[in-house]
């Protein structure tokens, strides 16, 4: 049996007809007539609960005697009264009786107006001659009744609502049904094989989402042509003619799908959201909004095309949002974020990302900013100023730091130590750039490092390192020890041959230690591509050899930075000494110790 089709609906209960046989088949000739039955449950929605009823009424379009019949007549002869019948699955008792006019049954309590809750009740006719036409017969069902405890209207005056079926009758002998699938559930992304039964001098048509109807007349087994991804109804429309007059009845089935997708144009979501897969909420073309009174957590990507209204907003993937985003509550975005509208945020919204310790050179994965410092050892000795530089998209900053500002007031002399930082925006994709100019070398180094901190969780990128803070500064475990004369530093380029390089020292370079002092300079390495780590394994006043770490035999290129002791004849050709003394109101790299009062 299949539900028929309900016309017109505005009643307080619920109810569902179906016929035996379906479809109805009209009679050959009013001598041989094809008699049909119709069922009618009756139910309270949950959403009502409770209905006080007082009486139903039902009408069956019958033709009238000595008049030629209708297509949109049922029966050919008023049904009796004994064809009717009424039954609870409570405890309530119904009878029936026959209504003023033919082809009107009349359904009352039998103690009066009672309560229909989680009961149900069952009407049958049973009998009925169908007429000789095809065509379609509008049953009429009217009810008195009151939500919870009310009273109903009376019985005397007009229905508190009304429900209309179409009874669709086809030509004698036709049959159509067994509308099935081979499963009820399938994968997304798979098909259904659906099937039925019909006799053949018919229109079969397939109804499914938005698509346009599809005619499978000649077809008894039919898939969809794309794979479902979610849930889907399918609809069989049958249609058969017959003396100008066309009869039509739908069969359908619900194809479950596990793990869908979701499409929908408009979401309204009460609590929480758990989107686990790509959530794609309208296009460029056509904007649509999210809304949600909960939470959304959003498992992989999340693209709103219009405004999202959330009370927590999480992705795990990279956000895109082309208008407005509002959150009450807090907002994580575990990926990039791309708005094109305003962003606004009744909690903490979070989106500094991990500080990377880095030198040389790069390009940026993410918007971020680079941060540089250069600082007074902690230790107290004293340093030369030096100037940290970061340079990216045309603009450089510089900061200046490290070393003392020696100032004289007599008869007392001071020292301040000096630090110095900066800041730089970087855009994403751009290059940047740091170092360090030390026109004056004081063995050890000052501290000076440089940092990257991404907007969101995006690295350094452009093949940066992270830099450890030993790269500028001597290493803690290593007292500094004051030099015999004064530094000098020198520079240079090299690359690995099967993870080893000879650097040499030119004739443009003068040696850079006595003899009998051995080769007691500082080499400093930076690799520019990528190898195994780097180490000097030998130094000589020539030169020095630099190998690859645990075994390596890459090519990678490096650069190298010398700081070393001039021998007495370089110092006098090279530099002059630095005063110990200066005038006032001038600067000095190295302090005079104040004197004691």
């Amino acid at each position: 049996m299949q539900p028929t089709r309900i016309q017109t609906s505005n009643t307080l209960l619920t109810y569902s007809l179906v016929t035996s046989p379906t479809p109805v088949q009209v009679s050959p000739s009013t001598t041989t007539p094809s008699v049909a039955a119709l069922t009618l449950v009756v139910s309270c929605p949950r959403s009502v609960g409770t209905a006080t009823v007082s009486q139903i009424s039902i009408t069956l379009p019958v033709d009238q005697s000595g008049k030629p019949p209708d297509p949109i007549n049922l029966a050919a002869t008023a049904p009796p009264l004994s064809s009717a019948s009424i039954s609870s699955s409570g405890t309530d008792v119904w009878v029936p009786a026959a209504g003023v006019g033919p082809g009107v049954f009349i359904f009352t309590p039998k103690t009066g107006p009672v309560k229909v809750s989680t009961q149900s009740l069952t009407i049958e006719f049973t009998g009925i001659q169908v007429n000789t036409l095809v065509g379609t017969a509008l049953v009429t069902l009217n009810e008195w009744a009151a939500s919870g405890s009310n009273a109903p209207p009376p019985v005397t005056g007009p229905p508190s609502g009304t429900i209309q079926f179409a009874v669709a009758k086809f030509p004698y002998g036709f049959y159509a049904g067994n509308f099935t699938a081979d499963k009820p559930m399938v994968q997304n992304g798979q098909k259904p094989v659906l099937s039925w039964t019909g006799s053949v001098n018919a229109t079969y048509l397939m109804l499914y989402e938005a698509n346009p109807p599809l005619d499978v007349s000649t077809l008894r087994t039919w898939s969809p042509p794309q794979p479902l991804t979610q849930t889907t109804t399918f609809i069989l429309q049958v249609s058969a003619q017959q003396g100008g007059q066309t009869a039509s009845i739908d069969f359908s089935i619900t194809i479950e799908v596990s793990n869908p997708s979701l499409s929908a144009k408009d979401l309204t979501v009460l609590t929480n959201a758990n989107l686990n897969g790509p959530v794609t909420v309208g296009t460029s073309s056509a904007p649509a909004d999210l809304s949600l009174k909960g939470n959304l957590n959003a498992g992989q990507n999340a693209s709103v095309s219009g405004t999202l209204n959330a009370a927590v907003f999480n992705a795990s993937g990279a956000a895109k949002l082309m208008s407005t985003l509002n959150v009450t509550g807090a907002a994580t975005f575990a990926g990039a974020l791309t708005a094109s509208g305003a962003l606004a945020a009744g909690g903490t919204v979070a989106f500094l990302g991990q500080p990377v310790q880095v030198s040389g050179s790069g390009t940026a994965a993410t918007d971020g900013f680079l941060i540089g410092s250069i600082s007074q050892p902690s230790d107290g000795s004293y340093r030369f100023n030096g100037t940290i530089y970061g340079s990216s998209g045309g603009i450089t900053v510089q900061a200046t730091g490290g070393g003392w500002v020696s100032g004289i007031n007599p008869p007392n002399y001071y020292g301040d130590p000096v630090s110095g930082s900066f800041i730089l925006p970087v855009r994403k994709g751009a290059s940047w750039q740091v170092g360090v100019i030390q026109p004056w070398v004081s063995i050890p180094l000052p501290p000076i490092a440089f940092y990257w901190i991404p907007l969101g969780v995006g690295s350094a990128g452009g093949g940066a390192k992270a830099a450890a803070r030993e790269d500028f500064a001597a290493s803690p475990s290593a007292p500094a020890v004051a030099p015999r004369g004064l530094p000098f530093q020198f520079s240079g380029q090299a690359r690995l041959a099967k993870g080893r390089a000879i650097v040499k020292f030119g004739d443009a370079i003068p040696a850079p230690a006595n003899a009998a002092d051995g080769p007691s300079y500082c080499v400093l390495m930076t690799p520019t591509e990528r190898c195994g780590g780097l180490a000097v394994t030998k130094k000589t006043r020539n030169g020095f050899v630099v190998e690859e770490l645990a075994g390596g035999e890459s090519n990678a290129g490096f650069d190298w930075f010398i700081i070393a002791q001039q021998t007495a004849v370089a110092r006098s050709k090279m530099v002059k000494k630095m005063p110990r003394k200066l005038s006032r109101g001038k600067s000095a790299r190295q302090p005079r110790t104040p004197k004691k009062k």
